[in-house]
């Protein structure tokens, strides 16, 4: 058994999450065992928990030292970096729902955040 809840049929992206999702969880085991020689399925996923629930890299050490996980700065800064790069979705969707929060390349080029669909420039009609 491999841990996965699939529910078929799956909905359109459900399976690339869930591979998403399994790379990123196989990437955190990795780097648990190279750098603390710990090969845990469950701690990878329970790390990939606390950064989805932090949402900041403050937070995300503050949650992990409280749960007793003791890692040194630098590697806690590389897991949450690679969670970040490998599984964005995890720390930028709304509890609500799926709309994604501002991030910093939104303040830097405002033009870019109109949603879809929201902009209509006026048109003179030719007379």
């Amino acid at each position: 058994s491999s841990g996965i809840n699939a529910e078929w049929p799956l909905r359109p992206g459900d399976a690339l999450e869930k591979l998403e999702y399994l790379s990123l969880v196989s990437k955190i085991c990795t780097e648990l065992d190279n750098h603390m020689s710990l090969n845990d399925k469950d701690l990878a996923e329970f790390i990939i928990s606390r950064a989805k629930k932090a949402k900041k890299l403050p937070k995300f050490k503050q949650l992990l030292k409280k749960n007793g996980a003791d890692f040194p700065d630098s590697f806690v800064n590389n897991i949450f970096r690679l969670i970040q790069t490998m599984q964005p979705s995890l720390l930028t969707k709304q509890a609500a729902g799926d709309e994604l929060k501002p991030t910093q390349a939104d303040s830097d080029f405002p033009a870019l955040c109109i949603p879809d669909g929201h902009f209509a420039p006026e048109v003179e009609a030719d007379v």
